[in-house]
């Protein structure tokens, strides 16, 4: 395993490597500009394992992309080689609908010589933050993709995310009137929702282990719940996120932090999700993908 060969990976080259917050920000916006958010291999591939030369060979070597155990695991390998203090910490995603936090996610703790620290996370699907949070309760924070803030109660912290103005644009009729809008439900519930905040998971104060997230790493390919109501690619960088629900593309620009507009919506045949795949995203598959798809 070489570090080196993973910053090729995110892009960052002659950049110094003394531990810092700009530092840190550039590692998690390339790591998410450059390694896909992914679960294809759930849909005809290979079953993924939970050992870290294993996620670094696929990740670092093989050029494919990972899910939020997978990628939050290798940066957190990265980091501490650099000299970074890191916990891993367990989050749980938001369930809006029956007012719970479920199902397992992998969350970074990160500092360094300074008192300060920083939830990190480069392994969410898109909607969440991906630049670090700096653990200051009820402090606004806008990055590119949104304005956050931390909340907290005895057990968790609580990421919360101000609710985002959507401009008009020519697909909007298209994705409205689609049964993609159906499908998204569980998405877009929390993001449409009438009130200024939504909460978009909890974090656990407690450090974990490795071994603690392999239960939800196997879950997390095995619950078809959880495969088929998320996002199964997604890249993102300062301008735009780009990703596919089931055979259904978008492309979502960031205007400014509190404002988005859809830039594109495709329902693709299978031929024409090979194709955007390989054109956006860097992938031909070795394998046929077999998943829900919408005529």
């Amino acid at each position: 395993m070489d570090v080196e060969k993973y910053f090729e990976r995110l892009n960052l080259r002659n950049r110094a490597r003394q531990p810092s917050l700009e530092l840190l920000k550039d590692i998690c916006m390339g790591s998410v500009s450059n390694i896909p958010y992914e679960n294809l291999d759930m849909f005809g591939g290979e079953r993924k394992i939970w050992d870290l030369p294993t996620i670094y060979q696929n990740i670092v070597e093989k050029k494919r992309g990972g899910f939020c155990f997978e990628l939050n695991c290798l940066l957190q390998w990265a980091l501490k080689l650099l000299g970074y203090k890191v916990e891993l910490l367990k989050g749980k995603m938001y369930d809006s609908k029956n007012n719970l936090f479920q199902t397992d996610h992998l969350v970074l703790m990160v500092s360094w010589d300074n008192e300060e620290k920083y939830l990190t996370d480069v392994g969410w699907s898109g909607s969440s933050f991906v630049l670090p949070l700096n653990l200051k309760i009820g402090i606004e924070q806008a990055q590119p993709n949104g304005i956050y803030r931390l909340s907290e109660n005895q057990d968790m912290y609580i990421v919360e995310k101000k609710k985002q103005t959507y401009l008009k644009s020519e697909y909007d009729q298209l994705y409205f009137n689609s049964k993609a809008k159906e499908d998204c439900v569980k998405l877009d519930e929390i993001r449409f929702k009438d009130i200024p905040w939504n909460i978009m998971l909890g974090v656990e104060k407690t450090p974990c282990t490795f071994e603690d997230f392999k239960h939800g790493h196997d879950y997390a390919q095995d619950e078809d719940e959880y495969l088929i109501s998320n996002p199964i690619v997604v890249l993102q960088n300062r301008e735009r996120r780009k990703f596919f629900v089931k055979n259904f593309y978008y492309v979502k620009k960031y205007v400014d932090p509190g404002t988005l507009k859809l830039e594109r919506f495709q329902k693709c045949s299978m031929e024409e999700m090979y194709d955007i795949l390989k054109r956006e995203f860097g992938y031909t598959l070795n394998f046929e993908l077999s998943m829900p798809f919408i005529e």
